[in-house]
């Protein structure tokens, strides 16, 4: 089954007529195709009064290059990256890689072939090194793979450091800016664990580590990765799909995954720096288990990221390491060599959303992220409306957290998995954005499945709100009827919104 097929993701907009007591569903269309949309009475004026509203001409980025980090710095001056874990040098003999969509590549091993692959296919890369190199070692490796190879633009600097580890990472690191100053740097943080485990202490037995004095909490962590590695940006990598016998995956999305992600977040920007994060695009069993992402997972890590403001997704991996990957397994050794699988559903369903990514990560890599919340649903029982639980990490969205032209959002179905997240971002000129995304999500379910339906209510005085279209990257002008704008989001997706200032969005020409 061809799973690139003509899929259109498209957010509908719900404008109720009162002269012809009729209510219109129609796409979202560019400015341009307004006037075309045969519709009657107050609606076509409605319509056709915001054509006038478009502004034309490209938006200057006034940044003071100067106040911002080097990480913050290579973030804006380059497209927001989007890679894939890489291991085995067949997987980058054919085109399947930027086929995909990916626009960078992370060379795990085999630097020379994997570079190779990358160089062939007009992309540039990332190396990494493993811990188990010293910093003669690591250092020796950094400069062979770097003074040899054309086309790298970032190294990252071992995987996972336990606390004890955060001395030696930074040394390599402090020699790496020092001696490639045009080099982006990073390490990739530990996602929650047993404190002790973090901190560096004994291994007492399955998840059980000696304790850290007083305690060591994860937001301690990663604020010593920053402060001790120095790192141009924070990278973290969580996978939440857990089964038995690692975990239930709904208590670990509930307790720690949303946490994580404020909490890598929120040591970031105290630091200045951006921040990255790695996505679950595998299945394991065993230790570790995993069950192996559907199509509305993906969206889900994919969206919630964007609308925290992280602004790179890495997915691990691209090729088979565990049970699965973006390409099936398992791999045959031929002569030495792994012969590639073909692509998987994920990987097709990669290939769009990677799409997405680039169109919104355009601006997305001009803002600064200002809030995250959490959209409660509900559900009726016994006649009362039960508001879902909010994650921990969240707090819930109401009126006072957002800005003035918020009133209210509903979420239409019922049921313990029908919630929403929303994260405001500011541009460098002070204008305000807003992401919403559909948090509905789960196995055996595409993101058609999972579609949800939400209405955001504005103060009268909004008549019409700007989006980025996350399928074509063009800007469209959307009609407020009646103070509320009614959108279908698919699972696991969003919208990203221009709420103030002109309707032209920060990064596009």
């Amino acid at each position: 089954m061809n799973h690139e097929h003509d899929r259109k993701y498209r957010s509908h907009i719900a404008i109720y007529d009162p002269g012809q007591f009729i209510v219109y569903f129609l796409p979202s269309l560019p400015l341009s195709l307004i006037g075309r949309v045969c519709i009657t009475s107050s609606l076509a004026f409605l319509l056709l009064s915001i054509i006038g509203c478009q502004f034309t001409g490209t938006r200057h980025q006034s940044v003071n290059q100067a106040d911002l980090s080097f990480g913050s710095q290579w973030v804006r001056s380059h497209p927001f990256q989007i890679t894939a874990l890489t291991q085995r040098t067949a997987a980058v003999d054919d085109n399947k890689y930027t086929e995909a969509g990916f626009n960078s590549m992370l060379a795990w091993k085999r630097w020379s072939d994997l570079i190779g692959g990358a160089n062939r296919q007009g992309i540039p890369w990332h190396a990494h090194f493993n811990k188990r190199y010293n910093f003669e070692e690591a250092t020796g490796h950094i400069a062979q793979v770097i003074d040899n190879h054309i086309g790298g633009e970032a190294v990252m600097v071992w995987d996972e450091p336990k606390r004890p580890q955060f001395a030696e990472a930074g040394r390599i690191i402090a020699w790496a800016k020092e001696t490639y100053p045009d080099l982006l740097v990073y390490s990739n943080a530990y996602p929650p664990a047993p404190n002790g485990k973090l901190w560096g202490g004994k291994w007492l037995g399955p998840d059980l580590y000696e304790q850290a004095p007083g305690g060591y909490t994860y937001h301690q962590y990663l604020s010593e990765f920053v402060n001790v590695i120095q790192p141009h940006v924070l990278q973290l990598d969580i996978y939440p799909f857990k089964i038995p016998p690692e975990g239930i995956e709904e208590q670990y999305v509930h307790k720690l995954y949303y946490s994580a992600l404020t909490d890598c977040r929120n040591v970031a920007q105290t630091a200045g720096i951006p921040y990255w994060l790695c996505i679950q695009a595998f299945a394991h069993e065993g230790g570790g288990a995993r069950r192996y992402p559907t199509e509305s997972d993906l969206r889900f890590q994919v969206y919630v990221a964007l609308t925290y403001g992280f602004t790179a997704i890495h997915y691990f991996t691209f090729d088979h390491v565990f049970k699965g990957a973006l390409l099936k397994d398992p791999f045959h050794e031929i002569e030495g060599r792994s012969e590639p699988g073909e692509p998987t559903y994920l990987y097709y369903d990669a290939k769009y959303v990677n799409r997405e990514i680039k169109h919104l990560g355009r601006t997305l890599r001009f803002l600064q992220s200002t809030g995250v919340h959490y959209v409660p649903g509900g559900q009726w029982i016994d006649g009362k409306l039960k508001i879902n639980p909010v994650p921990i990490g969240l707090d819930a969205y109401t009126r006072d957290t957002s800005p003035q032209l918020i009133k209210n959002i509903t979420i239409h179905e019922q049921g313990n998995d029908h919630n929403g997240l929303i994260g405001f971002f500011k541009d460098n000129a002070g204008d305000d954005y807003m992401m919403l995304v559909n948090l509905t999500h789960g196995e055996g379910l595409n993101a058609t499945q999972a579609e949800q339906t939400m209405t955001i209510q504005f103060p009268s005085t909004v008549k019409s709100i700007t989006r980025l279209s996350r399928e074509t990257g063009s800007v469209e002008q959307l009609v407020v009827d009646y103070n509320q704008l009614k959108i279908t989001l698919p699972g696991g997706t969003g919208d990203l919104f221009k709420l103030t200032g002109k309707p032209i969005f920060a990064g596009i020409e």
